[in-house]
């Protein structure tokens, strides 16, 4: 409702959420923008007040790779995060929030090693166990 533009990127290539978590694009597939490239996102606008967020995972890629039954790319994941992140053509964004795979694997350290941030916010199950590795993970 503030009217700001935002984007959501599942990087989780080994276990994409997104897909089965906004049912409404389930089924959809991505597509190539016009200049034969970078991939167009979904938009997700089924919310209340909301004026469409757009989304890109793994998970609708993934039909056009090898793949699981479970949609699960195989891959380097770094690095192909990194450039699905890179070519999907987002537009202006206001944010543009990245959930990564848990654990601080390839995926979580090349996009934060190749991707300019200017912010983060770590999630974690209430465990201590949980938490060293959040923090480990941060430093």
């Amino acid at each position: 409702s503030r009217g700001l533009r935002v984007g959501m990127f599942d990087a989780d290539m080994h276990g994409p959420s997104l897909p089965t978590q906004l049912t409404p694009l389930k089924d959809r597939t991505v597509e190539l923008a016009p200049d034969g490239w970078s991939v167009v996102p979904l938009v997700f606008d089924a919310l209340k007040g909301c004026q469409g967020v757009k989304v890109m995972s793994f998970g609708w890629f993934s039909r056009f790779w090898l793949r699981k039954d479970d949609g699960e790319v195989r891959g380097m994941g770094g690095l192909l995060a990194t450039k699905l992140l890179q070519t999907t053509d987002w537009g202006d964004l206001d944010y543009l929030v990245v959930d990564t795979p848990p654990g601080t694997g390839d995926i979580p350290i090349a996009l934060a090693t190749k991707v300019p941030l200017h912010g983060a916010v770590v999630v974690t199950t209430p465990s201590t166990l949980a938490t060293l590795d959040v923090v480990r993970g941060i430093r």
